[in-house]
């Protein structure tokens, strides 16, 4: 698509365009009644302002200014389909009185409730007002980096998101730096390195001779999670989703809450594979923020009714099994603890099935709780859906069944085997 200047305008540039600071963005976006619903608030606003999303999109910049007003005119590239026509996106400034009067996108759909796109070009603004260059001109007329995909630019080199750096002789580091952030790999390399854990022997058989057989990968697990090192780690996690360790030990591991799923998936690309490697939602849903409210408070119901004192707990590990881990809510000396805070009657029936009986999923959750805790019993504890007002919680006892949970583990494990591990080996 061609782009041409409009009547009055010319192009902008570092020099050329107002300043808009953060007082400006932030007192617009909270007068406009678009951007300040419950849906939008804090969350699309900020994440379609952004750096990543802005710089990417926008190109073609066009400015006319008069002594009180300033127009800016910019065409945002639609992130679904970059061979499409721009959006084109005006922005309005009130120089005088430093304030931004309108940011109109005029080719979009949702622009009459506040689309993304005078968001991100207002961001935009921001961002290049305050960094203007007093010895560089930085020109703005031109295709948005993202519009040259597959034109321009038609692809990037694996080698160029990297930098060349001399290798460490220590092998342990070498193995750190050469794992990507976050991995299984580095988790558990630097979980032991803390513990002051030899990995010479590690290093040189999976560092050196670049081992992708699975089962040399369990072997150097088991050999190297050891009691001590499991334990330290669920003292350190007992905060749980307060705690950057409790996910980062989560990392391509088949949880409690998970291996019922893990034991029945069959696609090896699907959205238990993503979840796994950290995919998850932006924010909480209603029910898990009513979750995370309510649970200290059914938890002292739960101890009044009986009688029994439960402690915080982390992410509990095996050695035995190294690819799996459990976070109850609570635990005691005998009995492991899961609270649910169901919404409605009908969402109740996700945990407590019409007959009786504790839905599957929730029942494999609490066997693999007390299979890596040790304990022989298990409280599901289902908050009732006005618990605010009636303070009833339904609680189950759930005995340890070592079959099911073998027979669980085996086919989760296949799961990990055929789905994570081929990922985890070529990232």
């Amino acid at each position: 698509m061609s782009h041409r200047l409009l009547e009055g305008f010319i192009k902008a540039d570092s020099n050329n365009i107002p300043v808009v600071d953060i007082h400006m963005f932030s007192d617009y976006i909270k007068k406009d009644a678009n951007f300040i619903c419950p849906e939008i608030r804090c969350v699309k606003a900020t994440r379609n302002g952004r750096e990543s999303y802005g710089d990417s999109v926008i190109g073609y910049v066009q400015i006319k200014r008069t002594e009180k007003y300033c127009t800016i005119v910019a065409a945002c590239c639609p992130e679904q389909s970059v061979r499409s026509k721009s959006y084109r996106v005006q922005v309005e400034v009130d120089l005088e009185n430093s304030e931004i009067k309108s940011a109109i996108c005029h080719d979009c759909v949702a622009s009459a409730g506040g689309c993304k796109h005078s968001l991100a070009v207002l961001g935009w603004l921001h961002r290049e007002s305050e960094k203007k260059s007093v010895t560089e001109v930085k020109a703005y007329w031109k295709k948005s980096k993202l519009s040259r995909v597959g034109s321009t630019i038609k692809f990037v080199e694996a080698k160029a998101l990297y930098s060349k750096s001399k290798k460490s002789k220590d092998p342990v580091i070498r193995l750190r730096k050469s794992s990507p952030a976050n991995s299984f790999y580095q988790e558990v390399v630097i979980l032991l390195h803390h513990n002051h854990q030899d990995l010479n022997r590690h290093s040189t058989t999976i560092s050196g001779n670049q081992s992708t057989n699975v089962n040399d990968f369990f072997v150097f697990l088991k050999s190297h999670m050891t009691k001590e090192t499991c334990r330290v780690a669920e003292l350190k996690t007992q905060d749980q989703s307060e705690n950057k360790d409790w996910f980062r030990l989560k990392y391509c591991r088949i949880t409690a809450s998970k291996v019922y799923e893990a034991s029945k998936c069959r696609t090896s690309d699907g959205s238990l594979t993503n979840t796994l490697f950290g995919a998850s939602k932006l924010r909480d849903s209603k029910s898990m923020s009513r979750g995370r409210k309510l649970e200290p408070l059914v938890l002292k119901q739960v101890e009044i009714k009986t009688k029994m004192k439960f402690e915080r707990c982390g992410i509990f590990l095996s050695s035995d099994h190294p690819v799996f881990g459990a976070s109850p809510d609570g635990i005691c000396s005998t009995h492991v603890l899961e609270i649910k805070c169901p919404l409605t009657a009908k969402t109740k029936l996700n945990y407590i099935e019409s007959n009786g009986k504790i839905a599957e999923k929730v029942k494999s959750q609490i066997q693999l709780q007390m299979a890596f805790t040790g304990r022989e019993m298990g409280f599901l504890c289902v908050a009732d859906p006005d618990f605010e007002n009636t303070e009833n919680v339904e609680i189950i006892l759930v005995p340890y069944d070592k079959e099911y949970v073998e027979s669980l583990l085996q086919k989760s494990l296949q799961f990990w085997i055929d789905s994570i591990w081929p990922v985890l080996i070529s990232i």
